[in-house]
């Protein structure tokens, strides 16, 4: 995304029977973009498991917004089905009352 190449993102066929590489792009580009700002860099990514799906955080440097994650759903077969960005979860060490 940051590279402006759609067309080689991988979705789930649900998604694609929605929205082609072409939406996708008018999608970003047009609200996204406007919206938090072009992607300047990577910080860091993390991978979790939620409800069984594999979900990729990539924390970014946006240009108007200092740091979003696009999150990233995979289904079990490694494709996309779901794209979001949203707020950076801050971290935080627990400790345990004693």
């Amino acid at each position: 995304m940051q590279k402006k190449i759609y067309r080689h993102i991988y979705f789930f066929s649900s998604v694609t029977s929605r929205i082609t590489a072409e939406d996708f792009q008018n999608i970003w580009t047009q609200q996204v973009i406007p919206l938090n700002g072009n992607i300047k860099g990577i910080i860091k990514s993390k991978v979790t498991n939620e409800s069984g799906y594999t979900v990729v955080y990539v924390t970014c440097n946006i240009s108007k917004i200092a740091v979003l994650d696009v999150k990233i759903s995979f289904n079990d077969k490694k494709k996309i089905f779901g794209l979001l960005v949203v707020p950076t979860q801050k971290e935080f060490n627990f400790s345990p009352p004693s």
